[in-house]
């Protein structure tokens, strides 16, 4: 395959490859894989209790609907357990190519909300749960894949420490309970502003929070009356924009939809976002960003009006979809297509042609 005079090889798609990826630096870190904790004792008996009577694929099918933690637990009750969780396609993959996530999922205690069937889903699916494309992220709070430029204007995805949450909502706390809830790892997070957790802080996500909120006070509208009648009306501005938030995916890239208002900062941003691995064939893919992208994003003031039409829509500052695309992470098939198309890498291969 030909691509502007230059034949697709795995060096170019190497060279057409951003490194670093600088800009996605700001979120949850990787822990250092480790093996996983080893009991206190080696589990020796061999019985699996009542259930040794069914299947292995029956035993799959149940076991895979614990969460990771209980994987762990279960495996040191005895031998034969500890030789079925070994032997499930989720706890082989998850371990696999996610060791150092899973152990940021238990670092911020959101491991024991999600069962391996969930996580296993996630690491085998590519697409953002908002716009449809590539999500190279996981969403921790709702196992979903989230994208970079989702996560920056969807306030669906955005985080509340759970004393806000109450309020806004007009929730009690142990409503709030039922909601999975993040410790927030202290450190420095980086999404739309510079923001550094200093202390750990329990968090939800706007997305669940209203969902909640609906179910208790019966619609969108109520909770926002709720609110209304609960609160002073000058506190109602702040939260105003979370009442309004859609729960619905747009499945479109938020960057390029005219805004009502401008935007806001999200002042958790990053702190329950990880990257996360799509995984095909056995075959482990972070995405990868694209070198030409940046080159439009560089000189956007010099390059032609119909290139720049396409580029950034009427109405739009041009900053905001300029970010997205040079932060759109892309899965190996996503990017060849899209390297084919792309005027930034026809633009870097023409001038290094000549």
């Amino acid at each position: 395959m030909e691509l502007y005079g230059h034949t697709l090889s795995e060096q170019l798609i190497t060279n057409l490859t951003r490194f670093p990826e600088v800009e996605l630096w700001g979120m949850l870190k990787r822990y250092h894989d480790t093996e996983p904790r080893k009991p206190c004792r080696e589990p020796t008996r061999p019985s699996l209790g009542p259930l040794g009577i069914l299947p292995l694929e029956l035993l799959f099918n149940i076991v895979e609907f614990l969460d990771f933690r209980s994987l762990l637990r279960l495996m040191r009750v005895s031998l034969q357990w500890k030789i079925v969780v070994e032997a499930l396609p989720a706890y082989t993959a998850l371990t696999k190519h996610t060791q150092g996530e899973l152990n940021t999922l238990g670092l911020t205690d959101i491991i024991k909300y999600h069962t391996a069937s969930a996580l296993y889903s996630v690491l085998l699916s590519q697409k953002c749960a908002s716009c449809f494309e590539f999500g190279g992220f996981l969403f921790l709070p709702t196992c979903e894949r989230i994208c970079f430029a989702c996560l920056l204007h969807n306030q669906a995805y955005w985080m509340l420490p759970t004393s806000m949450a109450l309020e806004c909502f007009s929730l009690t706390f142990a409503e709030l309970r039922t909601l999975p809830i993040l410790e927030a790892i202290p450190g420095s997070y980086f999404v739309g502003s510079q923001q550094t957790q200093r202390l750990s802080l329990p968090l939800v996500s706007v997305k669940q929070a209203k969902q909640l909120a609906n179910k208790v006070h019966g619609s969108a509208r109520m909770t926002a009356i709720k609110y209304v009648e609960s609160k002073p009306i000058v506190r109602y501005t702040m939260y105003q924009r979370f009442h309004h938030v859609s729960l619905d995916p747009p499945g479109c890239d938020l960057s390029r939809v005219r805004l009502k208002a401008l935007p806001e900062d999200d002042n958790f941003c990053g702190t329950a976002t990880i990257r996360f691995p799509y995984v095909k064939a056995g075959q482990a893919d972070n995405g990868r960003l694209c070198r030409g992208c940046e080159y439009i994003s560089r000189n956007f003031d010099s390059l032609p009006d119909h290139i720049k039409a396409q580029t950034v829509p009427p109405g739009i500052d041009k900053g905001i979809p300029l970010r997205a695309m040079t932060t759109r992470l892309r899965s190996r098939r996503g990017f060849i297509d899209h390297i084919s198309s792309c005027y930034g890498v026809k633009r870097l291969l023409t001038e290094k042609k000549a």
